[in-house]
């Protein structure tokens, strides 16, 4: 009777520990430490999920996240992210023939714009995402940590969460690898600003600027890295994300020194600027359709 009881204690440790949940927050420290707790509040402690922080070098670690963060990566700032996207096409395929796609197929969004010495203005960062995505698909390969977790929510540091993320488990599938938010802030593409993803829909995500390298002028336009997105995912991948209601919009405070866009002309409760209008009407929104609750959850 006790080996018995040991064995289901073992396979229930087992399956808690095959279904623990991994957050990848890619790009610069940004949102507040307001905003970085709602995450812990509403995303890391309900699904007891680890925190890998993919960032820009930095000798700042005060803000709250640094603290929430189980894994830390810090890649290095750039100054030209055309140059640093050749490098890493270099390393993969060993040439640049993504600088051949016609003008027609890129636009300033994904690439960036640059002043008269060649530096990036911080106006266009599709190509950081793509790269820091990538810095931190290649660092959870060398780590070796990607077996101890089956689901994945890629997202940003400046989410403000007013509930519960929805729950993970009822969005991925074998038949859905990829969940993605906000329909509405598509840009002709997929938004590129949350995910949450199996390990199949995790290497095809935080890889998307593989294929664009790649050169395939067929799967194009490329004017912003949400089409860089959808041609990996749908038309390379052949994948089809399901689409979701998320209970959390962008924030910005008002001594944030890395807005490159979108700075918002509103504030929210907390006295926090809103970054993008819509998605704070479907947070409201999905959050307004439930009933008070302490722990209140977003409905799929």
């Amino acid at each position: 009777m006790l080996t018995k009881c040991l064995l289901i204690l073992l396979c229930l440790i087992a399956t808690a520990e095959a279904n623990k949940v991994l957050v990848i927050i890619t790009g610069s420290v940004r949102g507040s430490d307001l905003a970085h707790k709602s995450l812990e509040l509403h995303l890391l402690k309900p699904y007891n999920a680890d925190l890998f922080l993919c960032t820009g070098e930095s000798d700042d670690h005060s803000p709250y996240i640094y603290q929430l963060a189980t894994y830390l990566h810090e890649y290095p700032l750039s100054e030209n992210w055309r140059t640093t996207t050749d490098t890493i096409s270099q390393h993969l395929f060993g040439h640049t023939l993504w600088r051949n796609y016609s003008a027609e197929l890129l636009g300033e969004g994904l690439l960036g714009c640059y002043d008269a010495q060649d530096h990036w203005t911080g106006s266009g960062s599709g190509l950081l995402v793509l790269a820091s995505r990538y810095y931190a698909w290649q660092w959870l390969g060398q780590s070796g940590i990607l077996d101890h977790y089956d689901a994945f929510v890629v997202s940003r540091s400046d989410y403000y969460y007013l509930a519960d993320h929805p729950d993970i488990a009822r969005l991925l599938s074998s038949k859905s690898h990829i969940a993605i938010p906000f329909i509405h802030e598509d840009f002709a593409g997929i938004c590129d600003r949350h995910a949450v993803l199996d390990r199949l829909g995790l290497e095809a995500y935080l890889t998307a600027l593989k294929p664009f390298l790649e050169f395939h002028p067929e799967n194009g336009p490329y004017t912003n890295d949400e089409q860089v997105l959808h041609a990996a995912l749908c038309k390379y991948h052949h994948f089809t994300p399901l689409r979701y209601r998320m209970p959390a919009y962008m924030v910005r405070p008002d001594n944030d020194q890395t807005v490159t866009w979108s700075p918002g002309s509103a504030q929210d409760a907390n006295g926090l600027w809103i970054k993008q209008y819509g998605e704070h009407e479907e947070a409201t929104r999905c959050v307004s359709r439930q009933p008070p609750s302490r722990h209140k959850t977003c409905p799929n």
